[in-house]
């Protein structure tokens, strides 16, 4: 983050597991932005990992549960505009409506931040969301201001993440409930740009500080610095690593602009060659699948 913080003005997020542990600053110590998003636990209590990681991290899983939420939740400032996202631990599993009612628990404490609902699989023995048990609890979703889901969990493949994203936001629509969809764990080129064809608004992930990106694509850091025309071979490796994360930044504000365009006039002439390619084929898989309704 050393590299990133003088740039980190819009947005980021933190996890209140991490801020419970002190294994983050405090917040009024953390870097100002316009929005922070406070994360639930989830990710750091969870066996799984992200799909952009290429191994994962031996970490003990400490003691994690709503009271320790509600703690750093009370010591959230109040001049801190924050996104609050519901308690969950990622070794746990309950129904939507449990899920519902304990975020509404939450943010009865909290009225003056944004309250952001993160569904989650309510059976331990299937890792995916099953989305015609999501849309059946559309109209609740309208008493919150943002609602969440992890990449991951959304289906087996990349089709089929999609497509279950745009049902849900096509649930939403047509109960008039104009929540953004958040997406956790995704903030690539390429399926930052498919989720946002399929009715995502908000992208999060660590895939900015793992690889470099370029031409539409996320690569390895090493190989990023032998493709980059502005790096330099003999660079050591923080070197390289620290302008990547900057470059990555400035990627993101473009390929937000780009997403803002589109929606301006419906033409994908603005993404980079290859994403458009595969921003296209995405668009007409939703259109075939959803009935033209995409």
């Amino acid at each position: 983050m050393k590299w990133a913080q003088p740039l980190l003005e819009d947005s980021f997020l933190v996890s209140a597991y991490d801020l419970y542990y002190g294994h983050l600053p405090s917040p009024k110590n953390l870097p100002r932005a316009r929005l922070m998003f406070l994360d639930s636990g989830g990710y750091e209590t969870s066996v799984s990992h992200d799909l952009s990681a290429v191994f994962q991290h031996n970490c003990e899983c400490k003691a994690w549960d709503e009271g320790r939420m509600r703690e750093v939740v009370a010591g959230w400032p109040e001049s801190l505009p924050a996104a609050i996202v519901s308690f969950d631990h990622g070794q746990h599993r309950v129904s939507l409506s449990r899920q519902i009612r304990a975020a509404h628990r939450l943010f009865s404490s909290i009225p003056g931040h944004l309250h952001e609902l993160i569904l989650k699989p309510e059976k331990s023995w299937n890792g995916y969301l099953e989305c015609e048990a999501v849309c059946a609890h559309v109209k609740k979703f309208g008493d919150f201001h943002i609602l969440g889901v992890t990449e991951k969990e959304l289906g087996k493949s990349t089709k089929d993440r999609v497509i279950n994203l745009a049902n849900i936001r096509r649930a939403l629509d047509m109960a008039n409930i104009d929540v953004p969809l958040h997406v956790f764990g995704s903030l690539d080129p390429v399926t930052s740009t498919l989720y946002f064809l399929a009715g995502g608004e908000i992208f999060d992930g660590l895939t900015w500080l793992r690889y470099g990106y370029l031409g539409g694509a996320a690569l390895y850091y090493q190989n990023y610095a032998l493709l980059e025309p502005s790096l330099s071979m003999s660079w050591e490796d923080e070197k390289s690593i620290g302008y990547m994360v900057l470059s990555n930044l400035n990627y993101l504000s473009r390929l937000r602009d780009d997403m803002m365009a589109y929606l301006s006039n419906g033409n994908f002439r603005r993404f980079e060659p290859a994403l458009r390619k595969c921003a296209e084929r995405t668009y007409e898989i939703l259109c075939t699948e959803m009935g033209g309704q995409s």
